[in-house]
């Protein structure tokens, strides 16, 4: 069980079951054997790594899927300035211009625009899987400014690579073949010496020892 607020990081190699573990805690996914204690649907926002543009006005798109309709503009404008979007409305005509979004915006657009929903609804339990995977460093580090604030009191699942979101997580769930093998925070598991251990040493090692010579 989780308290309110707390952060779980999912860390494993690629196609261990990392987005389909998420994709059934956020009722997407009924098949399978087992059983899954969670919160009801709509209290869950889940941000895939492709974020689903419905169609619509862009006031249409940041509201999806349940928030406030009577949101003024200026809130909506500062929800995409903080994902370093607020040229957009001005780009696109307006608030209630009707585009085929998809073709209109940039991966990386998309997912800043999906992180604005998060911003704008205020739902107690965020889901997200590898939601700033096209977004560049610049921008990741304005978005998580503003996910930091946003994240107090709200309980989180992420699928990240960022090392400050891994280390800063209460819980790391690591999966390996489906399973998941080890779980603890980032103190502990380093300690523990195992395949987290293992992971992170290959993956931000070279990191650390880069940022190092740079400062």
């Amino acid at each position: 069980a989780l308290d309110a607020g707390e952060s779980v990081v999912i860390m494993g190699p690629s196609g261990v079951g990392k987005s389909s573990m998420l994709r059934a805690i956020a009722g997407l996914w009924q098949s399978g054997s087992g059983c899954i204690y969670r919160p009801p649907i709509s209290e869950i926002l889940f941000l895939p790594q492709r974020p689903y543009m419905i169609l619509g006005t862009l006031r249409t798109q940041l509201l999806y899927p349940g928030g406030d309709r009577h949101t003024s503009d200026d809130e909506l404008l500062h929800a995409l300035v903080q994902v370093n979007l607020e040229h957009l409305p001005d780009r696109v005509g307006g608030f209630d211009v009707e585009l085929a979004w998809n073709d209109v915006l940039s991966l990386g657009e998309q997912q800043r625009l999906a992180i604005a929903r998060l911003l704008l609804n205020q739902r107690p339990y965020a889901i997200l899987d590898e939601a700033t995977s096209s977004v560049d460093t610049h921008t990741e580090l304005l978005i998580q400014k503003a996910m930091d604030t946003l994240m107090q009191g709200r309980t989180s699942f992420i699928i990240a690579h960022r090392l400050s979101t891994i280390r800063n997580a209460d819980l790391i769930l690591v999966m390996r073949d489906g399973n998941i093998v080890e779980q603890g925070t980032h103190e502990e598991l380093m300690t523990k010496g195992g395949f987290y251990a293992e992971l992170y040493n290959s993956q931000f090692e070279p990191l650390e020892a880069e940022a190092a010579l740079v400062s």
